[in-house]
């Protein structure tokens, strides 16, 4: 799909799409990179130092990612669907608008995160590359890493660039208020975070 037909869809919709297609995806993904990790780990770590590295950055990448999808699932996404069905005069609009913009940014501050330690991961790999004479399971587990690198930049775009643009847009239709000099603020200001942490 393009970027068109996402920006053509409502909330709800987009939610189903990231659930459905990115978020089972992830979920199904990491227990194979898990088996992948720790068998080229045993095979080979001692040869390739380079693989024992990667398999402690997917570590801790798999458990930031699930806790993650977890906030979305249970957290964030049920309160843009409510924030769907509430009116202009509904006293839960405040409330509720100030929840999911602290949310976002902070998804969007781990969206981050994680991309950061797959560019880490893709670096050390190689653009994961793998060595020359490389066994059949190193070959596809390299090639699943790839793969699950370009579904995350996928679901995170769609995240970051579609869905969280249109929450931040129902939320000053509903409020009658800008919530864009707030929103900038406040990524200015995880921004400058970022950069002390990494």
């Amino acid at each position: 799909m393009t970027d068109s037909q996402f920006n053509d869809m409502n909330a709800h919709s987009l939610i189903t799409y990231i659930l459905e297609n990115h978020h089972t995806y992830v979920k199904s993904s990491i227990p194979m990179l898990e088996q992948f990790s720790k068998k080229v780990v045993s095979y080979h770590g001692g040869e390739y130092d380079e693989l024992v590295k990667i398999a402690a950055l997917l570590k801790g990448l798999f458990v930031e990612l699930l806790s993650h999808i977890e906030k979305e699932e249970n957290i964030l996404f049920p309160n843009i669907l409510d924030l769907q069905k509430i009116g202009k005069d509904d006293k839960e609009i405040n409330p509720k608008s100030e929840s999911n913009q602290n949310l976002i940014i902070a998804m969007i501050y781990e969206h981050e995160n994680a991309l950061k330690v797959l560019g880490s991961i893709k670096n050390i790999s190689n653009d994961y590359a793998p060595w020359g004479n490389a066994c059949k399971t190193t070959i596809a587990y390299f090639a699943k890493l790839k793969e699950f690198h370009e579904d995350l930049l996928q679901h995170i775009h769609l995240e970051n660039d579609i869905l969280f643009p249109k929450v931040e847009e129902l939320i000053k239709e509903l409020t009658g208020k800008d919530k864009d000099s707030e929103s900038n603020e406040l990524r200015g200001e995880l921004s400058d975070l970022d950069d002390e942490l990494f």
